[in-house]
């Protein structure tokens, strides 16, 4: 899941550079880095969006936001 995230934030990622045109103005070296190191960003930030951690944290909120709500509907 985290690898077919990454590949599409790259892909779109990618496509907005060529929609842009400065594509031209950048060296191919240099546009291989540029792909390389959004690749590594896009991979980290996805795998952290996906990590244990991080979504059992959201849930912990989300489920303490319903509680408050539910608590409140039979006050």
């Amino acid at each position: 899941m985290v690898g077919f995230s990454t590949l599409i934030e790259m892909v779109l990622g990618m496509a907005l550079i060529l929609l842009s045109g400065s594509l031209r103005a950048i060296p191919l070296q240099m546009s291989v880095q540029t792909v390389m190191i959004g690749g590594i960003v896009a991979f980290l930030a996805t795998s952290l969006g996906y990590s244990n951690r991080f979504g059992n944290t959201i849930l912990k909120a989300e489920l303490v936001r319903r509680a408050k709500m539910d608590s409140e509907t039979f006050r």
